[in-house]
């Protein structure tokens, strides 16, 4: 059982699942929750202890299975004849599970730090506890 359903899905897509969507979307939102796990092992404790990290996650969730679900093919430019689209990379930290893609913006909402040399400006405070923190291993 995952944080967000096929119910949080059909809502954030504004129509609902066809038949053999509503199969692709539970396994689709199971992939992406393990991609989550992987980065931040402590988010379902997490989920469990703050209701706005568990609204959070879940939205990210949903999210990250409608833009799989708009773009299953996972494209990155289109041409037709003079048409031409290109969606940029740039705020994709890269592909995860069947290209259900989270933004650094994404993963910094769930803890997690995604910046190589990134430098905690004075007086910030990150969102959530990192693993250590959350275990009490680190005051």
């Amino acid at each position: 059982m995952t944080i967000a359903t096929t119910s949080d899905v059909t809502d954030r897509l504004g129509r609902p699942l066809t038949e053999s969507e509503v199969g692709q979307v539970t396994l689709w939102l199971g992939d992406v929750e393990r991609d989550i796990l992987r980065r931040q092992p402590a988010a379902l404790q997490m989920a469990g202890a703050d209701p706005n990290y568990f609204d959070t996650m879940s939205q990210i969730e949903a999210n990250a299975v409608i833009r799989k679900i708009n773009n299953p093919q996972g494209l990155q430019s289109e041409t037709l004849d003079s048409y031409s689209y290109n969606r940029g990379t740039s705020s994709n930290t890269g592909t995860t599970s069947l290209g259900l893609d989270l933004s650094n913006d994404e993963w910094r909402a769930l803890g997690v730090i995604t910046a190589v040399g990134w430098v905690q400006p004075p007086g910030y405070r990150r969102p959530y506890p990192t693993l250590a923190e959350w275990n009490g291993l680190i005051p």
